[in-house]
This record gives C-alpha cells, structure tokens and sequence, in this order.
C-alpha cells in the first residue's frame, strides 16, 4: 500500500484518540454532589445540579465521545444526530446550571421564606422540562438515525 494511504489513516486515528482524551467537565460535577443530596437544604436547586452533571456527561461526554471517532463522524456528521448532541450538551452544561442558580438564589434575592423553594410548581417545572428536553432529544433522534440509515 502507499505510505500516504498509512499517513492519513494515523492521522484520522491520531485525531479520534486526541479528541476522545478530552476531558468533559461534567464528568467531574457528579462524585461531589452526590454526598450532600440528603442533608442540602435547597432539593430543587440540587435537582438540577444533579440534572446538570447528567445531562453534561451524556450529551458532551458520551455522545461528543461518539461523535469523535472519524469512522463514526464520517457518518453522522451533518444529519440529525449532531444537533441531537449539541442541544443535550447545551441544555446540561449551560441551561439546568442556570436553572440551578438562580433557583438557589432568587427565594434568598426577593425575601421569601424557606418554604417558597420547595413547591409542587417548582417539581413540576424541573420535570416537565426534563421531559419535553427528552421528548425533543428521541425525535431528533429518530430522524437522524433515518438519515444514515438511508430510504
């Protein structure tokens, strides 16, 4: 075989195995969380905490993880799946994170007592969320594995 033909299959190689030793941040998020859920005064801040480190890890780490191979991006690269990825590391690393903040904050920043943070709104809200975030992630989903599928 031609040495060029060798050169790009190890920089293609070189590249899945550079991306793939990425670090995720939200790989990180979910050991030290996990000790305080009982005892943390503010439940639904720490769902989506918890939610946030979740979501980060599946979608930037375990799909990014995917998505770096190039004998898998040669694939999905364009379809559906890559904004598949993208939304579900977004709405963890930035979204459920900010949720988190200023559901921790804004009862302490407007004087409301102890007991506004928890309500049945605030439970409501953080699943219904999770669910119609889940209900996008399947559809996308779907429709991007019929594009490499093929008709």
């Amino acid at each position: 075989m031609e040495p060029q033909l060798w050169i790009k299959c190890l920089k293609l190689l070189q590249g899945g195995i550079n991306g793939a030793l990425d670090i995720d941040a939200g790989s990180f998020n979910v050991g030290p969380v996990t000790p305080i859920v009982p005892t943390h005064p503010n439940r639904m801040a720490l769902h989506w905490t918890i939610g946030s480190a979740l979501f980060s890890a599946l979608g930037a780490g375990l799909l990014g993880l995917a998505h770096t191979w190039p004998a898998v991006n040669k694939w999905t690269h364009g379809t559906l799946i890559t904004p598949m990825h993208g939304h579900m590391a977004f709405f963890g690393a930035y979204v459920m994170i900010v949720l988190g903040m200023i559901t921790y904050a804004l009862p302490g920043l407007t004087g409301r007592g102890e007991d506004s943070r928890e309500t049945s709104a605030n439970f409501w809200s953080f699943w219904l969320q999770i669910s119609g975030m889940f209900g996008m992630l399947r559809e996308v989903h779907c429709g991007g594995q019929r594009v490499v599928a093929g008709p």
